[in-house]
């Protein structure tokens, strides 16, 4: 079996579980949310969120602007108040140049790097003024990882797959004009995560997880690796502070990098 083929398969059977929408939001979540709304530029009218979820943040942009959340889960669409179509960020089924703002939160850390580059261009087609996008900072995917109990196979059950700090961020999309924010907080240990996954082999637990191998959702997660994580946090208490995501705010007057074409 392919595992990146099914990768994206994966994804979206494990967001389409009802459990993902349903629970309660995190306050750094919240702050997140806030913060996305509040860079909305002032002088537009139309806004289309790729990627949508269950509306935490395009359920509080402001009634007098027109705004429609897409994302490719319907039971995540249940709970939108807005307009919504269901749908693929590399095939979005709206004309050029249809909205003043595109947002792309907490999305392009999920994607393989040819879906990625092929999502950027779809975003740059269908924004007529702004894009504004939300990543995790600084976070390795590794740092998330599971161990399927059932083939060994290590993976993030969220499907992250991309690294983003300031630097790559900011080259995302090439533009006269940004703006960057960062939000939450976190105290971060990642190579002693993955000093503790490659020696003691002590991996996170993730409830809903699927394993893209063998689709088990069967995890390994014992004593062992409680009390490694007993042990981590401990340690972050003297580890540096850092931000949960970066947000960044881009104005739509550029062309894409030769690296961000559109792949064959």
């Amino acid at each position: 079996m392919d595992i990146k083929s099914t990768n994206l398969e994966v994804i979206k059977r494990h967001f389409d579980i009802q459990a993902e929408w349903v629970k309660s939001v995190r306050e750094a979540d919240k702050e997140r949310a806030s913060k996305t709304v509040a860079m909305i530029p002032k002088d537009t009218s139309s806004i289309l969120e790729v990627g949508c979820g269950n509306g935490i943040i395009i359920n509080e942009i402001a009634k007098s602007k027109f705004a429609v959340g897409l994302d490719f889960s319907n039971t995540a669409l249940k709970y939108v108040n807005r307009e919504k179509v269901m749908g693929d960020c590399v095939n979005l089924p709206f004309a050029a140049k249809t909205f003043d703002m595109v947002i792309a939160a907490e999305v392009l850390e999920h994607l393989d790097q040819r879906t990625l580059n092929n999502t950027l261009l779809e975003l740059q087609r269908v924004a007529k003024r702004y894009i504004l996008v939300s990543v995790p900072f600084r976070e390795k995917p590794w740092e998330t990882f599971v161990k399927c109990g059932h083939c060994g196979h290590a993976y993030s059950p969220y499907g992250h797959q991309q690294y983003f700090d300031r630097k790559r961020v900011e080259w995302l999309i090439k533009s006269k004009q940004q703006v960057v924010e960062f939000s939450g907080r976190r105290k971060a240990l990642p190579w002693l995560t993955r000093f503790g996954q490659i020696v003691f082999g002590a991996y996170s637990y993730r409830k809903n997880s699927i394993c893209p191998r063998c689709n088990s959702n069967v995890l390994k997660y014992g004593i062992l690796t409680k009390t490694y994580e007993r042990v981590c946090s401990i340690l972050k208490v003297f580890a540096g502070v850092q931000p949960n995501w970066i947000l960044c705010l881009y104005k739509v007057e550029y062309k894409f990098h030769a690296s961000e074409k559109r792949a064959n």
